[in-house]
């Protein structure tokens, strides 16, 4: 059977109708409240030549990105996987030395889905802060991811809905440096440890000749999750980690009194998808969604790869993930109104009389469609009136918006 030419591609996915106009308000709430909290808007491009858009990333975003030759160049290029390592040559590039905070919103292309109810291609809004290292911008990122998600939230949300899971990548680690493998064996412990995989750590232990101990170690690093309180079991398991995990109960006792609708859950198994990660790791949950809203993290080093050594915290938010999760939460266009056209009216006063009024009602936020078929409502065919719940007509003296229903 021939492949019907409007089919899209596995994953790939395109919104219309309402569907696209709560993406649309989802992405203007989003960036409208980080330029509140005084980060610049930046708008990195799509297409970046390969070497530049996937340095300092790891092999897990080589493998998610796009690669195609440039036809001028003749170099390889890539379809950006994630904006992240974009927004660290940016600020690289214009690098004052003071902090900077940036934000985005755009498009990100995947090779393969990261689990089989993802998407391939994605729409991701965030922010970071660059040129400070510290809890205080730590817990300023924190906080702006969490206000992105209570601006998100539905009317019937609950306390129970969201779910934050907190990690430490420099705790990770260092667990893992201990076993001194090659980079190869730290990736296949590292899959393991993310997919909370007791049998493929065993398996990985044997491929690499690791001690009984070690393993050990490994599976109780998987095991070390849970409330606040597991931060004394870290503790233990890395004695030389407590300033870092002094700063993760800092930012709990601080956030879990602002932001009351979030369960805490403290991972310290895994990071984040791609290698870069150097402290603090995150990412939210919602119970009506099955995969990861939002991640984030700090990532003091990515910076080194385009001649700067910047730290940097931040997150991205997948905007389609929350489109899918939220329903009527956010304001919408009150009323549909139909208008005759302009084009209509010769008389240029009755023209322009009906243009301001025309004017005036999307001005209060109203969606209004001029006619390019008929002069008049009675004119119109029932299908076509269903669509709206009002309507302009001249009374003689001006145009009065009249129900439709």
């Amino acid at each position: 059977m021939q492949q019907q030419s409007w089919l899209l591609p596995d994953g790939i996915v395109e919104l219309t109708g309402y569907s696209a106009q709560k993406l649309e308000r989802i992405r203007r709430t989003l960036l409208d409240l980080y330029q509140s909290w005084g980060y610049s808007l930046i708008f990195p491009p799509l297409v970046e030549f390969l070497d530049s858009l996937i340095a300092g990333a790891g092999d897990e975003l080589e493998l998610q990105t796009f690669k195609v030759t440039d036809q001028i160049s003749g170099r390889m290029l890539g379809v950006r996987a994630d904006i992240t390592p974009q927004v660290a040559r940016h600020d690289a590039y214009h690098n004052t030395g003071e902090v900077n905070r940036l934000c985005y919103a755009g498009s990100v292309l995947h090779t393969k889905p990261t689990h089989i109810l993802a998407n391939r291609s994605l729409i991701q809004a965030g922010a970071e802060l660059y040129g400070h290292h510290g809890v205080a911008s730590d817990l300023e990122i924190l906080e702006l991811l969490l206000s992105s998600l209570a601006l998100c939230d539905d009317e019937n949300s609950t306390d129970a809905d969201w779910t934050l899971t907190v990690g430490h990548a420099s705790l990770t680690r260092a667990l893992l440096e201990k076993l001194q493998l090659p980079a190869a064996g730290q990736d296949t412990i590292l899959r393991a440890l993310k997919n909370r995989s007791e049998p493929d750590l065993v398996q990985a232990a044997g491929l690499y000749n690791l001690s009984t101990q070690q393993v050990d170690g490994l599976i109780q690093l998987v095991n070390l999750c849970g409330s606040i309180d597991i931060l004394k079991e870290a503790a233990k398991l890395e004695p030389s980690h407590e300033k870092e995990l002094e700063s993760l109960q800092n930012i709990h006792n601080t956030c879990s009194q602002q932001y009351q609708h979030i369960n805490w859950f403290f991972d310290f198994s895994s990071i984040n998808n791609y290698s870069y990660e150097s402290g603090i790791t995150f990412h939210a949950t919602h119970a009506k969604s099955a995969e990861p809203l939002a991640r984030g993290g700090r990532y003091d080093y990515l910076s080194q790869v385009y001649g700067a050594n910047r730290p940097a915290v931040g997150f991205s938010c997948d905007l389609l993930a929350l489109a899918r999760k939220t329903s009527e939460g956010l304001p919408q266009v009150e009323r549909r109104v139909w208008a005759p056209s302009f084009a209509e009216f010769t008389d240029i006063t009755a023209q322009n009389a009906l243009r301001q009024k025309v004017q005036s009602l999307r001005a209060e936020n109203k969606a209004v469609t001029t006619s390019v078929h008929q002069k008049s409502w009675q004119q119109l065919d029932s299908s076509i009136q269903e669509k709206y719940d009002g309507y302009l007509e001249h009374d003689g003296k001006e145009w009065v918006l009249k129900s439709a229903k």
